[in-house]
């Protein structure tokens, strides 16, 4: 490289606009790339947000979409407008698009989405034509037939009206601005389960706060009937999913439709973990997302996904406030299971065994590693059979 080439890189660097200057002016090449990574010089100053550089590299011949050309890896691998709407300056990202950077082209993900963290820098790429919708490569459980999927079944790009409303780093009224100039030019906020819609998304991902940004822009939870299934499909007590369902059942969402695969959402919430049924049924058992379906009104006249009848699991779950929210729903305590036995009757077993288990036990490691877990969950056993006697028919 040469001595104006290596001038230009660390003026960039240093962010050093008259070094910048003086390096061109020396006959440093603006096409030059930076090594390891074999990036331009332009997606460097681009990831630095620094529109002075940018406009000097520009007007002396960079290519607005350079994409560098192999090497080690890296972002400046990434083309110059995906950096500039990463780094969120507005002012770079204008001038790449006056130069003719193409607002649709394809990094890590597109750059529209990559400017969700600047509303200036949103609306340039949308007004200069980017996609408000482009296409989402996210979770398996959005439709295979109509979202790419990178082989693994996930990867980082998630709808843009998500990736601005779930965006912490980001001031509340900024996300809001965001998001009306993203409707504002045609952006989707909902739609059917499993089109890749911004409200499914975040209810999938427990995302209270999302959620209700999405909905006070718009976002109509009745455009996708299995929506509130969806907020119950997430991991096993994921924090947020019983705020998720209040937000989305107060605007209009529904907890008795069930989704794609036929399952409503209280059997969702309910359901364990069972290797068997794999986690598009059996995400795990979610007591406040019960609790807070049964507040809704969901019926409890269902069985989960593995046979069970809600009060049973409730009970094997060891959940005595599922237990009476159940039983406050009318749940029968003495309504037996497939094996005839009673919700009451597998109580006392379970309160049975695990006494027996805290009084016998040995000193081995597998035998006091019993007692422990026995001893741990015996009080919420107690508990469930205590509120299960009281209410028993007498």
């Amino acid at each position: 490289m040469a001595e104006s080439d290596d001038a230009l890189v660390r003026a960039i660097k240093d962010q050093d606009v008259d070094g910048v200057r003086a390096a061109l002016a020396a006959g440093a090449d603006p096409g030059r790339r930076v090594q390891p990574q074999g990036g331009s010089v332009l997606a460097l100053a681009a990831a630095t947000g620094d529109a002075g550089i940018v406009g000097l590299l520009l007007a002396a011949g960079a290519d607005p979409d350079d994409p560098g050309d192999g090497g080690a890896g890296g972002y400046l691998l990434d083309p110059p407008l995906y950096c500039a709407a990463v780094s969120g300056s507005a002012d770079a990202v204008r001038l790449l698009l006056a130069a003719g950077a193409d607002p649709t082209i394809p990094g890590p993900d597109r750059p529209v989405v990559a400017a969700a963290s600047s509303v200036e820098a949103l609306r340039a790429l949308l007004e200069a034509g980017a996609d408000p919708d482009p296409p989402v490569t996210g979770p398996a459980w959005f439709d295979a037939d109509s979202v790419p999927d990178d082989g693994d079944g996930f990867n980082l790009v998630a709808p843009v009206g998500y990736e601005i409303a779930g965006n912490p780093d980001v001031p509340t009224d900024e996300r809001v601005q965001m998001l009306r100039v993203l409707v504002d030019h045609g952006g989707r906020l909902s739609g059917p389960e499993g089109s890749g819609g911004a409200l499914e998304f975040a209810a999938r991902s427990a995302d209270p706060e999302a959620v209700a940004l999405l909905l006070d822009a718009g976002a109509d939870p009745r455009a996708t009937p299995g929506l509130v299934a969806a907020a119950c499909w997430g991991p096993g007590g994921t924090p947020g999913s019983a705020a998720v369902i209040d937000l989305l059942v107060a605007a209009g969402g529904d907890v008795e439709v069930a989704n794609e695969h036929g399952h409503r959402p209280l059997q969702l919430a309910l359901q364990p973990y069972d290797e068997d049924l794999g986690t598009d049924v059996s995400a795990g058992f979610q007591p406040d997302a019960a609790i807070a379906l049964l507040r809704h009104g969901a019926s409890i006249d269902i069985t989960v996904p593995d046979g069970r009848r809600p009060l049973h699991v409730a009970v094997a779950e060891r959940e005595p406030e599922v237990v009476a929210a159940l039983l406050a729903a009318g749940a029968d305590p003495t309504e037996p299971d497939a094996s005839g036995r009673s919700a009451l009757v597998l109580a006392a077993d379970l309160v049975d065994d695990a006494e027996r288990t805290v009084a016998t036990s040995g000193t081995s490691s597998a035998e006091e590693s019993a007692r422990y877990w026995a001893d741990l969950h015996l009080p919420a056993a107690r508990r469930c059979l205590a509120l299960l006697t009281e209410a028993a028919p007498r």
